[in-house]
């Protein structure tokens, strides 16, 4: 039984630049709807700069009528203000999916790479080899946000078909 296609929306979220990658298909073909990057005003308050992730994803989530946003789960590093930042990067995009009345997804970034190059250790270049490879594209995604926000989405159609056939196995 085939699967119905979906349209997601990956994201990868960041202060400077949030990458973004609308992907519909199913378990077993996907394609590139668009991609691109929101990015906020450099200079400004905090509050701006998340309202311009905000208004970014509100009007992606306009645009393109996504079914489901995937989105990278927060991992604390060792640079602590920068992980506290990306978790208000998240948070736009989570307040954006809840206004739109779209569910967000995260996924651990070893969960994406396993997902997409079969090695949860996969370096960032195979990564986005893999999502340029499997989307069927000629060069690979720039920068490198938006391949992330791709392979991100790319991981989310992988993970909810293989779960759609464990449960029809089920059956």
């Amino acid at each position: 039984m085939e699967s119905e296609t979906r349209t997601i929306l990956g994201v990868d979220p960041g202060i400077t630049v949030t990458g973004w990658a609308v992907v519909a298909g199913n378990a077993n073909q996907y394609r590139l709807v668009d991609s691109g990057c929101i990015r906020p005003r450099r200079e400004g308050f905090m509050g701006d700069r998340l309202h311009d992730i905000f208004r970014g994803i509100s009007e992606l989530c306009r645009n393109f009528a996504p079914r489901e946003i995937a989105l990278e789960e927060s991992f604390c590093g060792k640079n602590v203000k920068t992980a506290l930042t990306i978790g208000q990067a998240r948070a736009a995009v989570f307040l954006a999916g809840a206004e739109a009345g779209v569910p967000v997804f995260e996924y651990p970034a070893r969960v994406v790479k396993q997902a997409i190059t079969g090695h949860g250790q996969a370096a960032k270049r195979q990564v986005g080899y893999m999502a340029q490879h499997l989307l069927g594209l000629r060069e690979p995604l720039q920068p490198e946000d938006v391949s992330d926000a791709a392979a991100i989405a790319l991981c989310h159609l992988l993970r909810q078909g293989s779960t759609a056939r464990i449960l029809e196995a089920a059956r």
